[in-house]
């Protein structure tokens, strides 16, 4: 029992701590944005990601590690500035956990938000919280990326630390399928095997510094990997 409690009061001091390092110069910009975050902290406190993503993957039984992690909010505004996205974007996260980066992009660009998740409690915070502060362009889909649709997609974003080879090439050949041309893909800290990355940058996250690519999906390169939508 001491030992549950202890390990529960470990993850809260850890996301703590991880809110408190991440959130200078977004609270400054809007009070607004300031207020839900911390609600969305305190939400976690009490219902910890780490712990639920960790939970729903061994009631899976798929050898999945449930590792959770955010990508901070210093990382998300400079992707926000490398890929140019305003109000006329509809940003997509494949796996979008609580779904900061979500709420971020709505919030600071104007941009329609989709953040698909496949664990349903963390779902369920998001949902929560986009109803408390009644974000309109924000909503979460509770599937995994395999299954969604990408279709309305202008800027994917992946975080493909702990991505196998298998996952990296299904994604580039449902961008293929399913994209229309020119919406913008970034991973982080490997890029997707078929489409080739225009541009790689240093990114910092709190287990150290890594790189981001940025790809765009374009005819020259549909042609080239000859992933023709229809008849691929």
């Amino acid at each position: 029992m001491w030992k549950s409690l202890g390990k529960r009061s470990r993850q809260r001091w850890s996301l703590w701590q991880f809110h408190r390092r991440d959130v200078r110069g977004s609270y400054d910009r809007s009070w607004r944005f300031a207020l839900l975050d911390r609600v969305l902290l305190v939400v976690g406190c009490f219902q910890s990601p780490y712990a639920l993503c960790r939970r729903f993957f061994a009631l899976q039984g798929s050898g999945h590690l449930g590792v959770y992690g955010e990508t901070p909010l210093r990382v998300v505004q400079k992707l926000a500035s490398i890929a140019a996205i305003d109000s006329g974007d509809v940003w997509v996260d494949l796996g979008s956990g609580r779904g900061r980066s979500c709420f971020w992009m709505a919030h600071f660009t104007g941009c329609s938000s989709l953040g698909i998740e496949q664990v349903p409690s963390l779902i369920r915070q998001g949902q929560w919280v986009a109803r408390l502060f009644k974000v309109p362009n924000v909503r979460f889909e509770e599937t995994n990326w395999r299954c969604s649709s990408l279709s309305t997609a202008t800027c994917l974003y992946f975080y493909a630390t702990l991505a196998s080879d298998e996952e990296l090439a299904d994604l580039s050949r449902k961008i293929c399928q399913e994209c229309s041309l020119g919406v913008r893909i970034i991973t982080i800290s490997t890029p997707l095997p078929i489409l080739p990355y225009c541009w790689e940058f240093p990114l910092t996250f709190p287990w150290g510094t890594t790189l981001g690519y940025l790809h765009i999906f374009t005819e020259h390169i549909r042609q080239a990997t000859g992933e023709d939508k229809e008849n691929f």
